[in-house]
């Protein structure tokens, strides 16, 4: 094939398909609840097209399709493909593998037909860079565009910085992984104007990401750094006459300089946007929330692999049995959709061997990236080009190890290419076969075999997540703005989950379950405990409807069911303990105490006590306890306050501790302040739950000069009851007034003032503002 011309046609061709694949991540989401949809439905369109192509052109085209088939990149993506398809007869909801397996094969295409159509490109390197670098340009232009209306209007938020991509994650790696490929062409042009553009380019790209926020890319840079230090040692000690590559170095160094420094001219202070303060916090410890979370993910996936090492539980399915492994510390429905690590969450769904064969495809490119720079024959330009994609590898492989780029087309999309460019260099073409060649043409059908039926199962995703984004804000919202026959026909067969993993048929229930339309519910409803079997909205809708058609047993049933499996679910908790209410059984509500308050869901724990109140319970340590935490939990709610006195007073003193509050307050307006302590201490000990009671003995001890006495009780309310308003933090600063702490006293004032105590803002600015 190297020897053959090279027609003009099939070169305009090759440039048109492989600029097209690149493009992908600027299809809009075009009515979709997620902009995948749409990008997954035009990737499997390209590559319908490219294959109908390519059979047309079977004779020009069939050793080019042979050499690409024979490479061992080729070979064990498709391997992996097998497999993962083979999941489909395990797989806990086989339609999401039906789903995923369309997805994997137009991946495994794009690479395909990117690298048949790169023999037909003159200069593979520089059009490569230099189309990745004008995209790059593209998406560093739509980041600044938006940053800089936010910074107009004072409303600048990093986690609001997405530019052409879905959330910022996604936007900095995708950033980051071209950078690369600016930062060789700012080496290697010739030309001044275009070696400054892509040093500019560089920095601009550089810049985004300080303000984007997104820690792993910050760890992506400098992985960069460190391998482009390394391959421009290795040109020096290739040509130790020119300290030229050395000096290079710089291309890089000095635009992370300016980006640092001219981050810290903008955003220094900034809680959004200071790349220092946000550098700071990465950390490998379990105090940082996101380490702590994705190794609570990691975890769960070490024990799916552990329980099953050789199959898994389906292709696209670990979106599933991850809430059954994270069941006791997700809140409301938001579960762990990607394990964060697309080779570990792979082993999960297709075990060991599936791993291994998807991790081999990065293997075996490392190992042609690794030949290629260990030979002797190489320009510097290529041994550059090639040291680059190197760290473009590095880049992806940190996002796949700490986000999931396999499920982005747009993050995709380079990898096929950088795939396609790497393998073409450092495997070897085969050797001719003749019984090969006789299969080539034969062999050209398949990949329309594979690829035509993904445009139908895409299109009907895409239908699906345009429909999902009106059924979807009803859910969100409790509205139902659509007709039963409307939502009977607003979702194809496929997929069968939401975005979220709620079953498509379940979300449907709920418009029949409002119309009272029962047996119809219930239906759905099942077919929804089918796709997914761990969410447990099927169960909770399931109990609701029996409730209302007065099944107490069902409706107790599924309610608990759906508790037990989904705890921190505000809706599964709510229901089950209203008919814990209505059946009386105290026992099973102090039972699920624990599994209430982990949550740590206000709403939650205060109608949880509110059903406890109602049912009467018995005044034991254990419910003051209970009670008391809860109270600590929150200790501005009123609600949790009153129920705390219900709980842990009898009505008895309750009543005697506010009639001598209130005998108290009329001792002290007529100033008989030693009196009236006494009925405070005495309210005090009858009730030790209301912070009045100790805020008016702690001002009536202050008003006798006892200060000690006085801030102790003040202390307490401060401290233990956190009291809203100001005012015992105001009477704390007039004690050290009057022990002549002056600079403890502004302290106080300010704290007061801050809490909204007018007279406190008053003593402030008298006292203490010079």
């Amino acid at each position: 094939m190297s020897t053959q011309k090279i027609s003009s046609q099939h070169q305009f061709v090759a440039y048109a398909f492989i600029i097209l694949f690149m493009c992908l991540g600027f299809v809009p989401n075009w009515g979709a609840v997620d902009k995948i949809a749409p990008q997954w439905l035009s990737m499997s369109i390209l590559n319908s097209l490219a294959g109908i192509w390519i059979l047309i052109y079977r004779k020009e085209l069939g050793d080019g399709f042979r050499e690409v088939s024979m490479r061992w990149v080729s070979l064990c993506y498709f391997a992996f493909i097998v497999w993962a398809g083979l999941s489909y007869f395990y797989a806990i909801n086989p339609t999401e593998v039906l789903l995923n397996l369309g997805r994997q094969f137009n991946t495994f295409f794009m690479f395909f037909f990117v690298a048949i159509f790169l023999q037909f490109i003159p200069n593979k390197i520089r059009f490569s860079s230099v189309l990745l670098s004008a995209i790059l340009a593209i998406e560093v232009y739509a980041v600044l565009d938006q940053v800089l209306g936010m910074y107009q209007t004072n409303t600048f938020s990093s986690g609001n910085v997405k530019g052409v991509t879905a959330n910022r994650n996604i936007t900095a790696f995708s950033i980051a992984g071209k950078i690369p490929f600016a930062l060789y062409l700012s080496l290697v042009f010739a030309k001044k104007i275009w070696k400054t553009s892509m040093t500019v380019l560089v920095f601009l790209s550089l810049f985004c990401l300080t303000f984007i926020d997104s820690r792993a890319s910050y760890i992506a840079i400098l992985l960069l750094l460190t391998v482009f230090t390394g391959i421009n040692i290795l040109r020096y000690r290739m040509n130790k006459s020119s300290k030229l590559p050395i000096w290079q170095t710089l291309y890089l160094i000095i635009p992370i300089l300016l980006a640092v420094g001219t981050n810290q001219i903008f955003f220094s202070g900034n809680k959004d946007g200071d790349l220092v303060k946000r550098a700071a916090t990465i950390s490998v410890t379990k105090a940082d929330g996101s380490i702590k979370k994705r190794l609570r993910y990691y975890r769960a996936v070490a024990k799916q692999v552990t329980s099953s090492p050789i199959l898994g539980v389906g292709l696209g399915n670990w979106k599933l049995k991850s809430i059954y492994y994270d069941r006791n510390d997700i809140v409301g429905y938001i579960v762990p959709y990607h394990a964060h690590s697309d080779f570990i969450q792979l082993g999960a769904e297709l075990g060991i061997l599936g791993f291994l064969l998807y991790f081999g495809i990065f293997v075996i490119t490392g190992i042609y990236l690794l030949r290629i720079l260990a030979r002797k024959d190489l320009s510097d330009e290529t041994l550059v080009f090639y040291g680059i994609c190197l760290g473009y590898m590095g880049i992806y492989f940190i996002d796949s190890n700490l986000n999931f780029p396999i499920a982005r087309p747009q993050v995709l999309a380079p990898l096929t290419l950088v795939l396609a460019l790497v393998s073409w260099k450092g495997n070897p073409a085969p050797k001719e076969n003749s019984r090969l060649r006789k299969l080539t043409v034969p062999a050209m059908v398949l990949p329309l075999l594979f690829v035509l039926p993904t445009v139908y199962v895409n299109n009907m995703a895409y239908k699906s997540l345009q429909s999902q984004l009106v059924l979807l804000r009803d859910f969100n919202s409790n509205q139902y703005s659509l007709t039963l026959t409307e939502v009977e026909n607003a979702l194809p067969w496929i997929p069968n989950i939401t975005v979220t993993t709620i079953p498509l048929a379940s979300v449907k229930a709920r418009y029949f379950y409002n119309a009272k339309k029962y047996d119809r519910a219930l239906e759905l409803l099942d077919e929804g405990s089918s796709a997914n079997p761990y969410l447990f909205y099927s169960e909770i809708m399931k109990a609701q409807i029996y409730r209302d058609k007065g099944i107490r047993d069902s409706a107790l049933h599924y309610s608990k069911k759906a508790f037990y499996n989904l705890p921190g679910n505000a809706l599964h908790a709510s229901v089950y303990m209203s008919q814990l209410l209505e059946v009386g059984d105290l026992k099973e509500v102090e039972a699920i105490y624990d599994k209430v308050i982990k949550g740590r869901n206000e709403s939650l724990v205060r109608n949880y006590f509110a059903i406890v109140v109602n049912m009467n319970p018995p005044r034991t340590k254990s419910w003051k306890d209970k009670i008391s935490k809860a109270v600590e939990m929150f200790p501005n709610n009123a609600d949790l306050q009153s129920f705390r006195r219900i709980i842990a007073l009898s009505p008895e003193d309750s009543q005697r501790a506010n009639e001598l509050s209130v005998q108290g307050q009329q001792l002290y307006a007529q100033k008989n302040f030693f009196d009236a302590i006494q009925l405070f201490e005495e309210a005090c000990q009858l009730d030790p739950y209301q912070y009045q009671h100790f805020e008016n003995a702690g001002l009536s001890y202050f008003s006798v000069g006892d200060y000690t006495r006085a801030l102790q009780k003040l202390d307490t309310v401060v401290n233990v009851f956190k009291a809203p308003g100001g005012k015992s933090e105001y009477v704390k600063a007039l004690v050290y007034i009057n022990l002549g702490q002056q600079d403890k006293a502004c302290e106080w004032f300010k704290t007061a003032a801050l809490a909204g105590f007018e007279q406190a803002k008053t003593e402030y600015r008298n006292r203490c503002v010079k």
